[in-house]
Protein backbone atom coordinates (compact mmCIF):
# COMPACT_ATOMS: atom_id res chain seq x y z
CA UNK A 1 0.00 0.00 0.00
CA UNK A 2 0.93 3.38 -0.76
CA UNK A 3 1.83 6.23 1.57
CA UNK A 4 -0.95 8.53 1.49
CA UNK A 5 0.53 12.60 -0.03
CA UNK A 6 1.97 14.27 2.91
CA UNK A 7 -0.63 16.96 3.95
CA UNK A 8 1.41 20.30 3.59
CA UNK A 9 0.16 22.00 6.30
CA UNK A 10 0.78 19.29 8.48
CA UNK A 11 4.73 18.89 7.51
CA UNK A 12 5.08 23.05 8.51
CA UNK A 13 3.27 22.21 11.60
CA UNK A 14 5.83 19.24 12.26
CA UNK A 15 9.27 21.26 11.26
CA UNK A 16 7.98 24.17 13.77
CA UNK A 17 7.53 21.55 16.34
CA UNK A 18 10.89 19.80 15.35
CA UNK A 19 12.95 23.44 15.20
CA UNK A 20 11.47 23.99 18.55
CA UNK A 21 13.08 20.90 20.12
CA UNK A 22 15.63 20.57 17.94
CA UNK A 23 15.19 17.97 15.91
CA UNK A 24 15.91 17.33 12.52
CA UNK A 25 13.00 15.47 10.59
CA UNK A 26 14.81 13.14 8.44
CA UNK A 27 17.03 11.74 11.13
CA UNK A 28 14.90 8.38 11.51
CA UNK A 29 17.10 5.06 13.18
CA UNK A 30 14.47 2.02 14.08
CA UNK A 31 13.75 2.21 17.60
CA UNK A 32 16.05 4.50 19.06
CA UNK A 33 15.06 7.50 21.36
CA UNK A 34 14.61 10.36 18.37
CA UNK A 35 12.78 8.34 16.24
CA UNK A 36 10.07 8.21 19.17
CA UNK A 37 10.05 11.52 19.88
CA UNK A 38 9.78 12.54 16.28
CA UNK A 39 6.60 10.12 16.16
CA UNK A 40 4.79 11.59 18.87
CA UNK A 41 5.56 14.71 16.84
CA UNK A 42 4.31 13.54 13.78
CA UNK A 43 1.20 12.47 15.84
CA UNK A 44 1.02 15.92 17.86
CA UNK A 45 1.26 17.43 14.31
CA UNK A 46 -1.92 15.51 13.06
CA UNK A 47 -3.70 16.39 16.48
CA UNK A 48 -2.91 20.24 16.24
CA UNK A 49 -4.03 20.86 12.20
CA UNK A 50 -7.59 18.40 13.21
CA UNK A 51 -7.98 21.14 15.80
CA UNK A 52 -7.81 23.78 13.35
CA UNK A 53 -10.53 22.11 11.16
CA UNK A 54 -12.31 22.23 14.15
CA UNK A 55 -12.64 18.50 14.18
CA UNK A 56 -12.92 16.61 17.23
CA UNK A 57 -9.57 14.17 18.08
CA UNK A 58 -7.31 12.81 20.48
CA UNK A 59 -4.90 10.38 21.34
CA UNK A 60 -5.85 6.79 20.56
CA UNK A 61 -6.06 4.46 23.79
CA UNK A 62 -3.92 1.12 24.60
CA UNK A 63 -5.72 -1.41 22.56
CA UNK A 64 -8.02 0.91 20.40
CA UNK A 65 -6.10 1.39 17.04
CA UNK A 66 -8.25 0.18 14.39
CA UNK A 67 -5.74 -3.14 13.97
CA UNK A 68 -5.94 -4.33 17.17
CA UNK A 69 -9.72 -3.96 17.51
CA UNK A 70 -9.98 -5.79 13.75
CA UNK A 71 -7.82 -8.78 15.86
CA UNK A 72 -10.21 -8.65 18.74
CA UNK A 73 -12.82 -9.57 16.25
CA UNK A 74 -11.49 -11.83 14.33
CA UNK A 75 -10.79 -13.92 17.52
CA UNK A 76 -13.79 -13.76 18.54
CA UNK A 77 -14.79 -15.22 15.34
CA UNK A 78 -12.99 -17.70 15.77
CA UNK A 79 -13.86 -18.69 19.55
CA UNK A 80 -17.47 -18.30 19.21
CA UNK A 81 -19.21 -21.29 16.63
CA UNK A 82 -18.61 -24.74 18.40
CA UNK A 83 -18.34 -26.56 16.11
CA UNK A 84 -18.16 -30.67 15.64
CA UNK A 85 -14.98 -32.20 13.84
CA UNK A 86 -16.10 -35.10 12.09
CA UNK A 87 -19.19 -34.88 13.99
CA UNK A 88 -17.31 -35.36 17.15
CA UNK A 89 -16.10 -32.58 20.04
CA UNK A 90 -13.00 -32.20 21.63
CA UNK A 91 -12.86 -32.64 25.60
CA UNK A 92 -12.48 -28.93 25.53
CA UNK A 93 -15.58 -28.25 23.26
CA UNK A 94 -17.23 -30.52 25.23
CA UNK A 95 -16.86 -28.70 28.30
CA UNK A 96 -17.72 -25.22 27.50
CA UNK A 97 -20.53 -27.01 26.39
CA UNK A 98 -21.35 -28.15 29.77
CA UNK A 99 -20.03 -25.38 31.47
CA UNK A 100 -17.21 -27.32 33.49
CA UNK A 101 -14.08 -27.88 33.17
CA UNK A 102 -12.07 -30.09 30.99
CA UNK A 103 -11.00 -32.51 34.09
CA UNK A 104 -14.22 -32.23 35.42
CA UNK A 105 -15.68 -33.87 32.05
CA UNK A 106 -13.17 -36.69 32.17
CA UNK A 107 -13.93 -37.25 35.33
CA UNK A 108 -17.76 -37.96 34.32
CA UNK A 109 -16.47 -39.81 31.80
CA UNK A 110 -14.34 -42.23 34.01
CA UNK A 111 -17.10 -42.83 36.05
CA UNK A 112 -19.40 -44.02 33.59
CA UNK A 113 -21.60 -40.36 33.18
CA UNK A 114 -21.03 -39.87 29.92
CA UNK A 115 -19.41 -41.99 26.63
CA UNK A 116 -16.37 -40.87 24.63
CA UNK A 117 -14.82 -42.42 21.96
CA UNK A 118 -11.04 -42.71 21.94
CA UNK A 119 -9.30 -41.83 18.49
CA UNK A 120 -5.33 -41.89 18.84
CA UNK A 121 -4.45 -40.54 22.75
CA UNK A 122 -7.86 -38.28 22.54
CA UNK A 123 -10.85 -38.29 24.11
CA UNK A 124 -14.02 -37.12 21.14
CA UNK A 125 -17.79 -37.20 22.83
CA UNK A 126 -20.83 -37.22 19.95
CA UNK A 127 -22.91 -34.09 20.45
CA UNK A 128 -26.33 -35.83 21.19
CA UNK A 129 -24.43 -37.55 24.30
CA UNK A 130 -23.31 -34.29 25.40
CA UNK A 131 -26.58 -33.13 25.19
CA UNK A 132 -27.97 -35.79 26.70
CA UNK A 133 -25.29 -35.07 29.81
CA UNK A 134 -26.62 -31.81 30.08
CA UNK A 135 -30.38 -32.13 30.35
CA UNK A 136 -29.10 -34.76 32.92
CA UNK A 137 -27.16 -32.66 34.60
CA UNK A 138 -30.05 -30.27 35.00
CA UNK A 139 -32.49 -32.82 36.00
CA UNK A 140 -29.98 -33.89 39.01
CA UNK A 141 -29.85 -30.75 40.00
CA UNK A 142 -33.50 -30.62 40.90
Amino acid sequence: MKNPKPNPEIEAIKASICKDLGYIPGDKIPNSRVSIALGKIDATATLIYAKTLKRKARFAKPGECQYTMELEKQKKEKTDPIKPHNGLLSNKQAAQLLGVTPDNLQQHRRMGKIEAQKIGNRMYFKPEDVERFRIQRAIDKL
